[in-house]
């Protein structure tokens, strides 16, 4: 071994290490795909479902939509015999399918009822047809009642089952015609085997009574298949229409498959359609996979060698260079991190500084202008000029509160509004109309500014007529994320200039904590101040 060289050394270890690696890697992806197995087969199940879905309700509905047409026309007829002039016109629309047996109509005027079929079935399949119609039209359209516009139903003919469905109209007579369809539902089967859809699934209808509608087998159209005690599966799958999947054996695949049950609604009939989708099983391509990674590793490992012992020398000229740039890469990002720093710390400081000289100009001006109002208050009223005291009391212990980061709760920054806003009324008077408050409850927890809800009242007393002929409105409301505060909009002649503290104080703190900005200006006859919370 002394006599490798080092870097072939060097080499050899690398090429091991990489195939020990690679080797791991194909064992755990092994170890792994196999529980996924079930998750890619219902997955494929879940699209073979929605597509076998589709083609089952395209199919059913096409029987049917000559008869929305057939219909229309039928509308427009004078009376039964311009029906029967027009019966072939209106037979050839509605048998747009070649799957429909026949057609037949009836005709009820207020003196009889007739009678009149059309089609491709057998005498037997007329007569009986006819027979069952009579009697079915009977209990179900009437010319005297309300009557339903579409009507549907299931019997027996010979050893198939039937489907017979139905549109009633009335034409300008005031008679009643009746336009149905008589579909062979074991021919539809036949007809529905030569559709080729690609799909991996096949589907089974069921009535409400758990009676076979359609069936890859033809043999148990007609049987009931549904056990009628899964009463609860019925009524979640019509009445909630519910999709229930559940895993059973086919029979009729001789495979496990993931049945799905599902509201089928083809005209007035509300089915139940159950949709058998094979569970895949894909071991062979799970082999494949293993394969193919041996094969990928063993192939990677010997490209991998063979660049890293062409690269080698080029990469150690390199390796210096990149740790330099590494290192100056680092050093600048430490000095904009530091620099970041410091211009937040100004930042604070500076929104810090202004809420120090807004509170240092509220106590006298604000100090002053209330002992003015107490002093008239005394001799009037007593009582109020006690309250006032208390009031006063609170606004300046608020503001003698420390509030390190600037911060104050929604809750306390309404509060400390409402004993201010009580201050400016007993000053003002009718001159101004009592403050509307709008806060959403869960709003009351958040953060704003210290004194910002306090601003925006001074402001708009400031830069506002406050008379009675023109009393000053304010209201306090919550908006999305934001509390709201807004004024009636009647700015003043002439208004002394403040340097704009309170806005500066109010943007420095928003600009240091990041996100939404405060945002303010006219709107319409409004003047509103947006205040985001922190």
């Amino acid at each position: 071994m002394n006599s490798i060289p080092k870097n072939r050394k060097h080499l050899i270890i690398l090429g091991i290490v990489v195939f020990l690696c690679l080797s791991a890697i194909a064992l755990f992806m092994n170890s792994r795909i196999k529980p996924r197995i079930d998750q890619i087969s219902k997955s494929i199940a879940g699209y073979a479902y929605e597509q076998k879905a589709t083609n089952v309700n395209y199919e059913f509905n096409k029987l049917i939509s000559g008869l929305s047409a057939g219909t229309r026309i039928t509308t427009s007829l004078k009376d039964g015999n311009d029906f029967l002039k027009n019966s072939g016109t209106i037979y050839s629309v509605i048998m747009n399918d070649a799957a429909v047996s026949h057609a037949w109509s009836v005709v009820l005027t207020k003196k009889d009822t007739s009678f009149h079929t059309f089609g491709r079935g057998s005498k037997e399949e007329k007569a009986t047809t006819k027979a069952y119609v009579a009697n079915w039209v009977k209990k179900t359209f009437s010319l005297q009642k309300q009557t339903p516009q579409s009507a549907g139903s299931l019997f027996s003919v010979s050893d198939s089952l039937h489907w017979m469905v139905a549109s009633a109209c009335r034409i300008k007579d005031s008679s009643l015609v009746v336009i149905g369809l008589d579909i062979n539902l074991k021919k539809f089967q036949n007809y529905l085997w030569n559709v080729n859809d690609k799909s991996k699934a096949y589907a089974i209808i069921f009535n409400e009574e758990g009676y076979c509608i359609s069936h890859p087998e033809i043999k148990f159209i007609g049987q009931r298949l549904l056990d009628p005690k899964k009463t609860s599966l019925a009524e979640k799958v019509l009445g909630d229409s519910a999709t229930i999947k559940e895993t059973i054996f086919s029979n009729y695949l001789a495979v496990p498959v993931i049945r799905s049950y599902s509201p089928l609604k083809i005209g007035p009939m509300n089915w139940i359609m159950a949709i058998d989708t094979p569970v895949f099983v894909v071991d062979d391509e799970v082999n494949d996979i293993e394969r193919n990674v041996i094969g990928m590793g063993i192939l990677s490992v010997l490209i991998i060698v063979g660049v890293v012992a062409y690269l080698q020398k080029k990469w150690q000229n390199e390796f210096i260079g990149r740790e330099q740039a590494e290192a100056n890469r680092k050093t600048l990002l430490l000095e904009r991190q530091e620099l970041q720093m410091v211009t937040e710390k100004q930042e604070k400081e500076n929104a810090l500084l202004q809420l120090k000289v807004l509170k240092d100009k509220v106590n006298p001006h604000f100090l002053f202008n209330s002992m003015g109002s107490l002093n008239a208050l005394i001799d009037r009223d007593p009582k109020l000029a006690r309250e006032f005291i208390v009031r006063l009391s609170k606004v300046y212990r608020y503001l003698l509160d420390s509030y390190p980061n600037g911060q104050a709760s929604v809750k306390e920054e309404l509060n400390f509004a409402s004993q201010y806003w009580f201050l400016l009324n007993i000053r003002f008077g009718e001159a101004m109309l009592p403050l509307e408050i709008d806060v959403k409850e869960e709003h009351m927890k958040k953060n704003l500014p210290f004194m910002s809800l306090q601003i925006a009242l001074e402001n708009a007393v400031k830069h506002n007529v406050v008379s009675k002929q023109n009393p000053l409105e304010i209201k306090i409301k919550s908006e999305g994320e934001e509390i709201v505060v807004v004024n009636n909009y009647q700015p003043r002649s002439h208004v002394d200039d403040s340097g704009k503290q309170g806005i500066s104080y109010l943007l420095s703190t928003y600009q240091h904590f990041g996100g939404p900005l405060l945002r303010h200006g006219i709107y319409s006859t409004e003047y509103r101040c947006y205040f985001p919370f922190l």
